[in-house]
């Protein structure tokens, strides 16, 4: 019996209907895939491109009216510290027994110890110059403030109090540069004894500069004194921290 058309394609629409309900969901499975990928690129974006939590100034840099402190502390220990390396080696000078290598391990320190002392005298010099300058403009723009003052009594008291601020502030400065001074001449005593000893090591050339080494550790214990009378003046400046946080030019 052969079958009529429309009976062959009435059978044939259920298999029709399978395969575009396959094909839809094939479609659709694609499409959420396609949108959680989207969604998983765009959190990978937002974390990439999310700013970095804020790291508090303080944090970042310590304000300078810490740093001069710290730098004139930091000095002042470098400075014992080479005095005892000198020390160190010249106390060798009377040891009878002395062998190369407690000559060279010893030689070795003192060598090592003028490079960080150096060190340490360029940051303290650059601080207290950066100090100076901002001083400079400070006060600069505080007389420009105290001339705009129409009445004569507030700007004749103005101006005393500037001057009293002055005055210790430039004597801070004429401090610092004591000890700026006294840090480099005991800075090269020490680089003298070290070049001259540098190709002629032995006990016998160390006695020959045992008087140099006295006289630079002498002189370290002046300078000490030197940066103690520095941090009084320093304690003495009422203004300190506003010349440091002032920002105008």
């Amino acid at each position: 019996q052969v079958k009529e058309p429309a009976e062959e394609a009435g059978m044939a629409e259920p298999a029709a209907d399978e395969a575009v309900m396959e094909e839809n969901a094939e479609s659709l499975d694609k499409e959420k895939a396609v949108q959680a990928g989207t969604e998983a690129g765009a959190e990978v974006s937002a974390e990439a491109e999310a700013p970095e939590e804020a790291v508090p100034a303080a944090a970042q840099k310590e304000t300078p009216q810490t740093d001069i402190r710290q730098e004139l502390e930091k000095t002042k220990k470098q400075i014992g510290l080479m005095s005892k390396s000198a020390d160190n080696l010249q106390k060798l000078a009377k040891n009878k027994n002395l062998t190369d290598e407690q000559l060279k391990s010893v030689f070795d320190d003192f060598s090592k110890t003028i490079k960080d002392t150096a060190e340490q005298i360029a940051v303290f010099e650059e601080t207290a110059n950066n100090i100076k300058r901002r001083g400079q403009t400070y006060f600069s723009h505080w007389q420009r403030e105290i001339d705009s003052i129409k009445n004569s009594s507030l700007r004749k008291r103005a101006g005393k109090n500037r001057e009293a601020e002055l005055r210790t502030f430039d004597r801070f400065n004429s401090e610092a540069q004591k000890v700026s001074d006294a840090l480099g001449e005991f800075r090269f005593g020490f680089q003298d004894v070290e070049h001259y000893l540098n190709f002629d090591l032995n006990s016998k050339s160390v006695s020959s500069v045992v008087s140099d080494l006295r006289k630079y550790i002498g002189q370290g214990a002046r300078i000490e004194k030197g940066i103690d009378q520095t941090r009084k003046v320093l304690d003495g400046l009422s203004s300190f921290s506003e010349i440091m946080q002032y920002t105008k030019n």
